[in-house]
């Protein structure tokens, strides 16, 4: 268990997690991250590029690429599969995205040491993988230093599996102002 600035944080963001209560409230949504797992995993090991392999692991945004929330079409997402392919990334690049919405790192780590990283790319030296995570840690508890220590570990097991680069995108801005009355100033004051 780690300390946070809301005191104990049952999942470490370094440490290989499945969703459990405390990072996703709702029953349902723990199911639905499984069976996105499940899809997910399944591609992976059958990811076999016809041109350079692209791989984009994260959370929500991640997923967006493919059009879905938990494995769902959703609105919000709507066209943007077809960006990716339409765009010249595509024509270079033979993009696979990995992202579950909602994902903090250690359930991205989880999701990598159980199938997502499929043991191919151990060879494929011009494999690119692009992470996009470690948002929802802190919006859930984590400080800024253990939301960095987990996408370090993400890293690291990348590079320590792989044959290929990484390319590590900086978090997003949060649209949660309404939350920081509530975690500030613990929040904002420690590292």
């Amino acid at each position: 268990m780690a300390e946070s600035r809301r005191g104990s944080v049952p999942e470490a963001s370094h440490v290989p997690s499945v969703r459990t209560a405390w990072s996703t409230p709702y029953k349902q949504e723990i199911k639905l991250w499984h069976n996105v797992h499940t899809v997910l995993a399944a591609e992976a090991a059958a990811f076999r590029p016809t041109r350079p392999p692209l791989v984009l692991l994260g959370d929500s945004i991640t997923e967006s690429w493919r059009g879905t929330s938990y494995g769902k079409h959703i609105k919000r997402a709507a066209g943007v599969p077809g960006v990716l392919l339409a765009s010249s990334l595509n024509r270079r690049w033979h993009p696979l995205a990995l992202g579950i919405s909602a994902d903090h790192t250690q359930h991205l780590l989880w999701r990598l040491v159980h199938g997502e990283l499929s043991a191919s790319w151990a060879s494929m030296p011009e494999l690119v993988m692009v992470v996009l995570i470690g948002t929802n840690n802190l919006g859930r508890g984590h400080t800024p230093t253990e939301t960095r220590e987990g996408v370090l570990a993400v890293v690291r097991h990348l590079l320590n599996h792989t044959s290929g680069r990484v390319l590590v995108n900086a978090l997003l801005p949060r649209g949660d102002k309404q939350r920081l009355a509530r975690v500030c100033p613990p929040r904002c004051t420690q590292k």
